[in-house]
């Protein structure tokens, strides 16, 4: 690929970041630079702000001198933010970001989660305009896909009553707002997943569509401090539609015919409910809640797990979880929600679960916990990640897309 300038765009950029779609963009920026390219990244403060409070990030990603950051940080700070969600213009700064992006005069615009900008952005032009579909934004005002955040939504309708819900304000925006107009500048669309290439298509998406997973780069730490018990590792967001609730739930039963301990880290708007959940006496003390931890610590729970539970309820796209959990050679315990079970059935690395119920799921984690030969088959085929996750295949075929014409 001959060198060319990159422009990214996301909601929060690394260590202002909130979720796995930033680490993404963070490890893209970096690997395009590395190979010579030119790669600007814009991003909300305000956004961040917005959603962590007075939280300041914790510090450690540095970046290849040859990507520039263009954090934005508007005089009305969370006015701001939210007039981008629900007016979808980045309310004073708008035509400053756009004439940002003219001046650099980017060979390629990418942009990746924009909900702290508002579709405004996707005004901006270059020669090729991608756009990755990490969430399901395009055609969802929830970004899930969940009817009123409990159940998959087949036909979205009421999506102002369902935002509400959601316990998100109704985007003004999306009325009157038609499809083909918000993506007219799009020339093709990455779906990290065939399950989301499929909704976007049945949902109204007439843009090329191109599938290419998402790609993770862990230092792996050779469990310098491996932990001997046995646990079941949750790394993610504290929300509701991520089944975390259910999945504690489930294991005060599963705490009663098994010795296994359940180990939770990361951060969300259930984190007072999930400490107060681990901290009680039907927890048995087997249920350890640590809070959001940085990459060193998380590669360290990753290692000396016996397996990652992914419990989500709404239907997952390319999650980061499960690549991080494969590419340290844990296996993967899966709801059968959306490209969770497109990874597992590719890499034979996890085992996929049923999440109906509390009673349901419980079951299944002891049936698979007292099965020792299924989790052993699974930790080694989860060896097998760079052959279908690594940065190397996603480079090749990303630049086989910036290439074509």
């Amino acid at each position: 690929m001959e060198t060319k300038v990159f422009f990214l765009t996301s909601n929060y950029y690394p260590p202002y970041h909130v979720g796995g779609a930033c680490i993404h963009v963070y490890h893209l920026a970096n690997a395009l630079a590395a190979l010579g390219h030119e790669v600007h990244v814009i991003y909300s403060l305000d956004w961040y702000y917005l959603k962590k409070g007075k939280i300041e990030p914790k510090k450690g990603y540095t970046n290849d001198n040859n990507v520039f950051l263009h954090p934005v940080k508007s005089p009305l700070r969370s006015l701001t933010a939210l007039a981008a969600y629900t007016l979808g213009s980045y309310y004073p700064l708008s035509g400053n970001i756009l004439r940002t992006i003219k001046n650099i005069k980017p060979d390629i615009i990418h942009h990746h989660n924009i909900t702290g900008f508002g579709p405004f952005i996707l005004e901006a032009k270059a020669d090729k305009v991608i756009y990755t579909a990490h969430d399901y934004w395009l055609v969802c005002p929830t970004f899930t896909l969940l009817k009123n955040n409990k159940i998959p939504c087949i036909y979205p309708e009421n999506c102002s009553i369902c935002s509400i819900f959601s316990q998100k304000p109704p985007q003004v925006w999306r009325y009157g707002t038609d499809i083909k107009k918000l993506t007219k500048n799009i020339d093709t669309i990455i779906s990290p997943s065939e399950y989301m290439r499929h909704e976007l298509k049945r949902l109204g998406i007439s843009k090329k569509i191109e599938v290419i997973p998402n790609f993770v780069e862990i230092d792996k730490l050779g469990k310098q401090n491996e932990i001997m018990i046995p646990y079941l590792l949750y790394a993610g967001r504290l929300e509701y539609n991520k089944g975390i609730i259910k999945l504690i739930e489930s294991f005060y039963e599963v705490l009663k015919k098994t010795e296994y301990h359940l180990v939770i880290a990361g951060d969300g708007s259930l984190r007072n409910k999930v400490k107060a959940m681990a901290e009680s006496k039907k927890s048995q003390e087997r249920i350890h809640y640590l809070g959001e931890q940085d990459q060193s610590v998380l590669s360290t729970l990753y290692e000396s797990a016996s397996a990652v539970i992914i419990p989500s309820i709404v239907p997952e796209n390319c999650p980061l979880v499960a690549l991080e959990s494969i590419s340290h050679g844990i296996p993967i315990i899966a709801t059968r929600s959306g490209g969770l079970t497109e990874i597992i059935e590719t890499t034979k690395a996890g085992v996929l679960i049923e999440n109906r119920n509390a009673f349901e799921l419980q079951n299944d984690l002891i049936r698979i916990i007292n099965n020792e030969d299924l989790l052993e088959i699974s930790k080694k085929n989860a060896m097998t990640f760079n052959k279908y996750y690594s940065k190397e295949n996603y480079i090749k075929r990303y630049s086989l897309l910036i290439n074509h014409d």
